[in-house]
């Protein structure tokens, strides 16, 4: 799927046009579903936010691969998953303030417990979001076999 708000992302040098190799996005998918799974089970919190963000930018990094495009940066991913899957708006934000959050914990040292998003903390309204994902993609992949 071409659009043209990810064909202007080409142009700024934000995106590059790369069609996926055989079997990426399936296996890029199964990466995202089993990270997923390891972040139900672990036991830290600290945990479960590294493997649900992983599995987060996996899921986001599926989609723009399906649509042929690579992100030159980690962010892009995200940023264009309104433009690359059904995602809401609600968990545009949720991934957004996950990769900041993210960044900070990881180039900045600051504690994961300074960061929550809604009443239920970050880490879940995380796994929820990336949970909706994972579905999403799961479903678009359904129709384009079809």
């Amino acid at each position: 799927m071409k659009s043209a708000e990810l064909d202007n992302l080409v142009k700024t040098g934000h995106l590059v046009e790369e069609p996926p190799l055989p079997g990426e996005i399936r296996n890029a998918l199964e990466r995202a579903e089993n990270l997923l799974l390891d972040a139900s089970r672990a036991v830290t919190q600290d945990g479960r936010f590294s493997l649900t963000y992983d599995s987060a930018y996996a899921f986001a990094q599926a989609a723009l691969r399906r649509n042929g495009y690579r992100a030159s940066a980690r962010y892009m991913a995200f940023q264009c998953l309104i433009h690359t899957t059904n995602t809401s708006a609600e968990d545009w934000r949720v991934f957004n303030d996950a990769h900041k959050a993210r960044n900070r914990i990881a180039y900045d040292g600051e504690p994961l417990d300074k960061f929550s998003l809604t009443n239920t903390g970050l880490v879940e309204t995380l796994l929820q979001a990336t949970d909706r994902l994972g579905k999403c993609l799961q479903e678009l992949e359904r129709d384009r076999e079809q």
